[in-house]
């Protein structure tokens, strides 16, 4: 509200600017993740702990809703692979493009680091293993042909445009991903 900026901001229209505390509102509207610092630092507003929505309300809610995945049958599009250690949960999204963007998940973890990363991330994972968000796979480490069986199955359901990978920890699989 521009009323309440020269409370924080007591030179407003001397050495700080109007357009100036505009452009930081916009940025901050624009970019939420710049919010704790732009409060911070123009409106003496302090918020550490504060959860960052990443995606602003407004767009997350036009892009919300159940998503049937025969519906995407044959729909281009685009994939990410975060792979990058061998015993923490493994993930590829698919985003579908266009006025509605919808994105499916499968994530995988391996059996026995379940423990030990609910202990770190301070989570439970068995609501998302009981609900199918999450595959655990045998053993304790990550199981790349899993992985692998799972991309070759969305890209014969999908019209796979490209699958960007994180190299880091996952250059076996991409080699194995290569050769199909």
């Amino acid at each position: 509200d521009p009323r309440v900026w020269r409370k924080a901001n007591p030179n407003l229209g001397g050495s700080v600017s109007e357009d100036e505390i505009r452009g930081r509102v916009r940025e901050m509207i624009e970019r939420p993740a710049m919010r704790p610092e732009i409060l911070r630092l123009n409106f003496d507003i302090w918020s550490e702990g504060e959860f960052i929505a990443w995606i602003p309300p407004e767009k997350w809610e036009v892009n919300g809703g159940l998503i049937v995945p025969a519906e995407l049958k044959r729909h281009a599009c685009y994939a990410g692979l975060v792979a990058s250690s061998a015993t923490d949960v493994a993930a590829v999204a698919y985003l579908f493009p266009g006025d509605r963007r919808r994105i499916l998940l499968d994530a995988f973890v391996p059996e026995d680091s379940i423990a030990k990363l609910e202990q770190r991330d301070n989570i439970t994972y068995r609501p998302w293993i009981d609900q199918g968000w999450l595959t655990v796979t045998p053993g304790g480490v990550r199981d790349d042909g899993a992985i692998k069986a799972s991309i070759l199955r969305r890209a014969a359901e999908h019209n796979l445009e490209d699958l960007a990978v994180n190299p880091r920890g996952a250059a076996e699989l991409m080699r194995a991903l290569d050769d199909e």
